[in-house]
C-alpha cells in the first residue's frame, strides 16, 4: 500500500485527467458519465440515448479494465486507512463528483 501512497502523492494531477475531457473550464459538458458502479445502468441508457441496441452491455462482459491495477486482498478503505494526506487530497479533487452522485467520502481513520 506504500506504493500506492507514494504515487497517489506524487502524481495528483494523474487523479483528474479525465476532467480535460469531460469539462470545459470548470463545467461537466458531458450529457451521461458512465459511472462503473452503475455500469450496466449507465450503458443501457447511453445506448438508448444514442439508438443503440438495449443489448450493449452485454459486448462489456468479458472486458477487465482495471482489474490488476488493486491489490485483490486490498479494499479502497484500506488503502486509505490512515493516510489523511490522500483523502484531503480527494475530498478536495473530486468534490464535485462526491456531491453530484452521492459518494461516500473517503475517511482515513
Amino acid at each position: 500500500m506504500e506504493g500506492f501512497r507514494q504515487w497517489l502523492l506524487g502524481a495528483p494531477t494523474t487523479l483528474t485527467l479525465n476532467r480535460d475531457i469531460t469539462h470545459i473550464g470548470d463545467a461537466c459538458a458531458v450529457d451521461l458519465m458512465i459511472r462503473l458502479e452503475h455500469f450496466e445502468e449507465d450503458i443501457t441508457q447511453f445506448a438508448g440515448l444514442a439508438g443503440l441496441p438495449e443489448s450493449l452491455f452485454l459486448e462489456f462482459i468479458g472486458i477487465k479494465a482495471k482489474g490488476s491495477v488493486r491489490p485483490k486482498a486490498a479494499s479502497a478503505a484500506e488503502m486509505f486507512a490512515g493516510f489523511r494526506e490522500s483523502t484531503k487530497l480527494i475530498n478536495e479533487l473530486f468534490e464535485e463528483d462526491i456531491r453530484k452522485y452521492v459518494y461516500r467520502r473517503p475517511r482515513s481513520e
